[in-house]
């Protein structure tokens, strides 16, 4: 425990340290822009893993499947349902991309914990 600890306190230093000093750097009197380590990126908000597109064939021709059948779907309903279906469907969406943050946040600290129990041995 005493090592996942270290890790956050370090990780915090980082951080915090990260919002308090430039980025920047002075060689041979021109300023040069340091390159950002991926902890770096993370914070400054240059990585968002939600915005990366999936390329995965797999992935492609199921996205393309369910697209084409809720297309199909919508086709079949009756006008007056359509907008509430796409309401109910709207509600998921939006329950799913809330559940997002929190599945990172639930994996991340199981690979701290995995990390924490390897060091332990």
């Amino acid at each position: 425990m005493a090592i996942v600890r270290l890790f956050f306190v370090c990780f915090l230093f980082f951080m915090i340290s990260n919002a308090f000093f430039h980025v920047n750097f002075v060689k041979g009197g021109k300023i040069m822009e340091q390159k950002h380590s991926l902890l770096q990126k993370i914070y400054f908000g240059e990585i968002d893993g939600a915005d990366r597109e999936i390329l995965l064939p797999k992935y492609l021709r199921c996205k393309e499947k369910a697209s084409l059948a809720y297309h199909c779907f919508l086709k079949k309903l009756p006008e007056e349902l359509k907008k509430e279906y796409e309401a109910v469907f709207d509600l998921y969406m939006e329950l799913f991309i809330l559940e997002q943050p929190q599945t990172f946040i639930d994996g991340f600290s199981m690979g701290v914990k995995m990390m924490a129990e390897v060091l332990k041995e």
